[in-house]
């Protein structure tokens, strides 16, 4: 037989009265509670990346997100957040975030501000972010979610970005005997499986690496996968982030999967067809680490801008690409584990749309080590839709012969190259000779080649280029010396000094073209940008942009002798720049 359990009873006076609760409920009524934080107003400059215009920031309010909370390596998690003056010292996500901050449910229209010049450590120091940190909570399209920063909030005397460090020390040449911190199948960050997060403006460093990825044992700084079942959206930017730092004890791959060897990457996404997702004004520089190992981005490269890759030696393998522009790549090397197979910006496959790429600059691919890459651009378009590549640049590229590589699609699909610069040795520009499925038309590109002047110089098959070997005529063609003769070199970029050289007014009035390639097409390259070593930040356009005219003849190649005196880019080293948001 069960006997009754006596609970027994206090007597308390409220609201003026005499009466008796249980010992539990009064208990319960004592207890510490700990509540959801209402957060505060967020930062108000318009420091904030504007993807219509580069240069000029916006504001969080303008992205719907107007309540905030702080996050510094002084603040406790029992704080409010809701300040500069009470932060926690975790974000929501991280292993280690607890009271305050792990009670909080982020919602869409709220920020996340991390003090600039604090460091949060995966390794061995403190503040401990505890293990990977796991965002998924998600925004909508009128109140996005913000985790980045307030420039005017620093622990220093001058801000710079919040440090994410696994800490493991960066040495020269990025291999090392042991890992003090090795990453095995660990990233940084997660940000998968949400719609209209930005996540901008962290420092990563410190990844050490002692296994050999693969596809299930990871070795990431950002991971962002989709939404299912349908990943019809995405809406991630990732933006003005810095990586770099990273080592790895040496592995011996006796010609096996390069990728694999040097498989960890930057920003890591999946190859499912969304639509959204902007990878922007990003800096992924190996300088101080190996320059033979990091693949820079890989997987959702719906939208790559802005952003400087330098000094990396992995494979870029994207799928879903829609839009390549105003990206600076420099000192990109091929993998040295006997598989000799990297590429630059390999997409598998493009967005179901036309797709555009423009104002890019490629330089200095594959010289360091004097081991060309496999790929530099691939397209692979779908039936229907059109490529529309302009105002690139390319030179001292060292590639094995796909260069610029055609997929052939099932159906037919369509390129339009138009007004490039590029600058070639010993091998054709554009790979085509499996594609014909692809219908190319070429005008107005400067080709600077030892290969001859007419299209059977740049590419590999003819018959579908503008009806024929012949049908380039639209184009220049120099030799290297006939070019340097005129003031076109690599230290400028191959763009004219002068009014009177080989691609002024040689070009075909395109004017009529700029609704269906876009507004960028009716200037002058921007030359992708400018990256400041001193602080890793960006800086856009490189040189500075002219309208081409409505009417009269154009120039020939990416830029216009208009304004020949002021396509001298800047050299790639210790610039300044302001930081572009």
């Amino acid at each position: 037989m069960l006997r009754p359990i006596h609970i027994p009873e206090v007597t308390v006076r409220g609201g003026g009265h005499l009466r008796k609760i249980s010992l539990i409920a009064l208990l319960v009524l004592c207890a510490p509670f700990v509540a959801r934080a209402a957060g505060g107003p967020c930062p108000s400059g318009a420091n904030y990346f504007n993807p219509n215009n580069p240069s000029v920031g916006v504001t969080l309010s303008s992205m719907g997100v107007t309540n905030c909370f702080y996050i510094a390596a002084n603040g406790a998690d029992s704080n409010s957040g809701a300040s500069e003056q009470s932060p926690w010292q975790h974000a929501p996500g991280m292993p280690n975030c607890t009271s305050v901050c792990a009670s909080t449910t982020p919602t869409a229209g709220e920020g996340f501000i991390f003090r600039g010049g604090d460091t949060w450590h995966y390794g061995g120091g403190s503040p401990a972010v505890g293990g990977e940190w796991n965002w998924k909570w998600t925004g909508n399209s009128s109140n996005r979610i913000y985790i980045g920063v307030d420039q005017n909030w620093s622990a220093g005397g001058s801000w710079t970005r919040p440090i994410l460090n696994g800490d493991n020390p960066v040495v020269a040449g990025g291999i090392v005997s042991s890992c003090a911190f090795p990453m095995a199948n660990t990233d940084f960050v997660r940000i998968n499986g949400v719609l209209y997060v930005t996540f901008d403006n962290f420092e990563f460093t410190g990844m050490c690496w002692n296994d050999v990825p693969n596809n299930s044992n990871v070795h990431d700084y950002l991971q962002h996968f989709g939404v299912g079942p349908s990943y019809a959206t995405s809406f991630r930017t990732i933006s003005n982030n810095y990586f770099h730092g990273w080592t790895h004890v040496a592995f011996n791959c006796n010609g096996g999967n390069g990728p694999v060897c040097g498989g960890a990457v930057a920003i890591r996404g999946d190859t499912h067809l969304e639509a959204g997702t902007q990878i922007v004004s990003n800096v992924i520089d190996g300088a101080d680490s190996d320059d033979l190992t990091m693949n820079a981005v890989d997987g959702d490269g719906y939208i790559a801008a802005y952003n400087v890759i330098r000094h990396v030696g992995g494979t870029s393998i994207l799928d879903n690409c829609h839009s390549l522009h105003d990206n600076l790549f420099e000192y990109v090397n091929n993998v040295q584990d006997g598989d000799t197979h990297s590429d630059l910006w390999f997409c598998i496959g493009e967005a179901p749309s036309n797709n555009y790429f423009y104002n890019n600059t490629f330089r200095y691919i594959g010289t360091l080590y004097n081991q060309p890459l496999s790929t530099i651009m691939w397209f692979n378009a779908q039936p229907g839709f059109t490529d529309y590549i302009f105002n690139n640049v390319g030179h001292d590229v060292n590639c094995s012969g796909n260069c610029n590589n055609f997929e052939n699609p099932s159906g037919m699909a369509f390129a339009q190259i138009f007004n490039n610069t590029w600058q070639a040795n010993n091998t054709t520009v554009w790979k085509n000779g499996n594609s014909t499925n692809y219908t190319i038309t070429t005008a107005n590109n400067h080709y600077i080649t030892p290969q001859g002047t007419n299209c059977a110089a740049v590419f590999d098959k003819t018959t579908t280029v503008n009806g024929g070997n012949s049908s380039c005529s639209g184009d220049v063609f120099q030799t290297l010396a006939a070019a340097k003769a005129q003031g076109y070199t690599s230290a400028n970029d191959f763009a004219p000094t002068t009014t009177s050289t080989a691609t002024v007014g040689t070009g075909a009035n395109e004017f009529g073209l700029g609704n269906l390639f876009g507004a960028a097409f009716l200037s002058s390259t921007t030359d992708s940008c400018i990256y400041n070593t001193s602080n890793h930040s960006v800086s856009c356009p490189a040189v500075n942009v002219s309208a081409r005219l409505s009417i009269g003849s154009w120039d020939s190649g990416a830029y216009w002798s208009g304004n020949a005196s002021s396509n001298q880019p800047p050299a790639p080293s210790g610039l300044t720049a302001t930081v572009t948001n």
